[in-house]
């Protein structure tokens, strides 16, 4: 019985070769491991709106003046016995929805879009309009 051949050098040299390359290759990738960032964001409200049972909506504690700034926070509250929903819309588009607010919760919004914006308290249909301009930078 013949066995084949074998010879050992090429075997080796190929082996060699294949680890210098992935070596070389791994070398230059750089790291791959990356850390993932998270921006800061101040939650600060910039306004706030108390819903009551009766009157009219209204925006208390303006912090920016008689606008708001797109990016604006604002806390919206139910003070009234009776449960509330907050709709507010840009030019017909539903900006946010608070859902039915139980007395005594709030929520905390971000007014995303410029324009005039018109909140709507669902149930009792009173109305606000509140403008939102372009944020100027600092």
């Amino acid at each position: 019985m013949t066995f084949p051949r074998h010879i050992p050098h090429r075997g080796y040299a190929v082996i060699g070769l294949i680890a210098a390359v992935t070596m070389l290759l791994g070398g230059c990738s750089g790291s791959a491991t990356t850390t993932p960032t998270f921006g800061t964001f101040d939650f600060t409200p910039s306004a706030t709106l108390p819903i009551s049972d009766d009157g009219a909506l209204m925006l208390t504690d303006i912090t920016t003046g008689s606008d708001l700034p797109v990016g604006s926070i604002m806390v919206v509250t139910n003070v009234g016995t009776n449960p509330h929903r907050i709709v507010g819309t840009v030019d017909g588009a539903q900006m946010f929805d608070t859902g039915v607010m139980q007395s005594g919760n709030s929520t905390t919004v971000v007014i995303s879009a410029t324009g005039t914006v018109e909140l709507r308290d669902v149930p009792t249909s009173r109305d606000l309009k509140i403008t939102v301009i372009e944020a100027t930078p600092n």
